[in-house]
């Protein structure tokens, strides 16, 4: 019974229901709202359990709780003012909200945390979250890749999502490749990190293998914000290396940045699986002219007059190709799409819309904007300040800076603490932050982080925290929470 109201249970149950929300095999499905409700209602017992013990005083852990604290009343404060748009999706967000700050953010009390420690002191205390991550991503990239290799076209029509190759992209086993490519390279630096740490070659081969799927699920996904945040990642941990002073892993791991490099964002691979794709056609569709010539053959009176020999078809285009929503945009419409967020923040400049009344407010206040005149209306602008500022106005992104700049200092002042601690702290600080880097960036051109109940989400918010923590505790005092 212990465990059921462990935060580190909650957190990896929260997780894998956020992981099957996103995956296009399980979304929508009718166990997912029993599933749901049961994650809710945890949450809300820890949540009640938690200010009955602490009361206020976990708002005055420091100056980043107190944020995202105010944070959720500019987010009330928006919904109720524009209550006649809806509220029923802004109550959803903000009990999504609620959970990812006071619970994945905030993380284990203190106490529980010694506790914790004073049990096993090399027992790594995110390790079963990072576990249930890494086991995950092995198994969604095991499917998405086994769909590329069938050359698998699926459609869920009742519930809106592609599976498999579509798109001239893979979409896989999740809902969006986007998306999937930033858990993807988060995945592969907590792959990595765990394989620094192992002790057993066996498992230590495994997390390097699950490490290679997340790589190719990045090539085959086409995810340019994807690549850039796994590109990004390892770049922090090569610096991380070389000051380090370990020259010969420096110079293992500085080689495998550069074929990285070489590998242009994985072209060649991709441009091999087009090659191979189409001999593959081609040869299937030989064999079948010659199967069809054979049964004429031997069903025909007069075996003289045989059919012509066809010519081959010409191949189709490439399996995977990208194409772009807009040719002459480099930023796929989200010029656009940004554009239609200043002209909505301008309406309601102070407290915003609220984020999940931005299409319904738009039609009424701007029904000739692009997010709405394209196949699919948009209900975001896929960059995490933009999405702020529209939802909350000025109040909302205020906070938000506030919150970041806090963040930004702490870090500032732990990173030079640990400078000239241990190398195994640094080690840490370093796996955190690469497997947090895809994430912010990821943010910058989807809508994640906040309103969103999404993988990555929910792993940013017990990652950053664990972050945040060590970078404001004493040398020890955090063992990669």
């Amino acid at each position: 019974m212990r465990k059921v109201f462990d935060v580190r249970a909650f957190q990896a149950g929260y997780f894998l229901l956020a992981a099957l929300s996103f995956n296009s095999l399980t979304a929508g499905r009718r166990f997912m709202s029993l599933l749901t409700a049961l994650v809710l209602l945890w949450g809300a017992a820890l949540l009640l359990l938690r200010f009955r013990e602490q009361k206020l005083r976990m708002f005055r852990t420091g100056l980043c709780m107190a944020g995202i604290s105010l944070f959720l009343v500019s987010y009330a404060v928006s919904s109720l003012w524009n209550l006649s748009y809806g509220i029923a999706g802004n109550l959803k967000a903000m009990a999504w909200m609620t959970l990812e700050f006071f619970l994945l953010y905030a993380g284990p009390e203190p106490q529980d945390r010694t506790e914790h420690r004073k049990r096993d002191q090399r027992e790594d205390p995110a390790r079963g979250l990072v576990q249930v991550v890494i086991l995950y991503t092995a198994v969604q990239a095991v499917i998405s890749l086994g769909m590329l290799c069938a050359g698998y076209q699926g459609v869920s029509v009742e519930r809106g999502m592609y599976i498999g190759l579509q798109e001239g992209r893979l979409w896989g086993a999740y809902s969006d490749p986007n998306y999937g490519a930033v858990l993807a390279a988060s995945a592969l630096a907590l792959s990595l990190g765990a394989a620094i740490r192992a002790s057993g070659k066996k498992v230590r081969l495994l997390l390097i293998g699950n490490a290679v799927l997340q790589y190719f699920y990045l090539v085959f996904s086409y995810s340019r914000t994807g690549w850039i945040g796994f590109a990004a990642s390892m770049i922090l941990l090569y610096l991380h290396v070389l000051r380090s002073r370990r020259p010969r892993a420096a110079v293992r791991f500085g080689g495998a940045i550069l074929l990285a490099v070489l590998l242009l964002g994985g072209t060649p691979i991709r441009d091999a699986y087009n090659a191979w794709q189409q001999w593959v056609t081609v040869y299937a569709a030989s064999m079948d002219e010659k199967q069809a010539d054979a049964d004429i053959f031997e069903t025909t009176e007069n075996r003289m007059e045989l059919p012509a020999e066809a010519e081959p078809e010409e191949s189709q285009k490439a399996p995977l190709h990208r194409e772009e929503e807009l040719e002459d945009d480099i930023s796929n419409g989200r010029f656009s799409v940004w554009k239609d967020g200043i002209e909505l923040w301008e309406t309601s400049p102070v407290v915003g819309i609220s984020y999940r009344n931005i299409s319904a407010y738009a039609q009424k206040n701007l029904p000739d904007c692009y997010i709405l005149n394209k196949e699919v209306a948009l209900n975001t602008f896929h960059n995490l300040f933009v999405d702020v500022l529209v939802s909350q106005g000025l109040a909302g992104i205020l906070i938000l800076l506030g919150v970041l700049v806090a963040i930004l200092r702490s870090s500032i002042r732990g990173c030079r603490r640990l400078k000239a601690g241990k190398l195994q702290t640094r080690d840490q600080a370093a796996l955190l932050g690469a497997a947090l880097l895809p994430i912010m960036i990821g943010a910058l051109f989807l809508s994640d982080i906040l309103y969103m109940n999404s993988p990555s989400s929910v792993l940013f918010w017990i990652l950053l925290g664990s972050w945040c923590r060590m970078m404001r505790e004493p040398e020890g005092e955090n063992k990669y929470e």
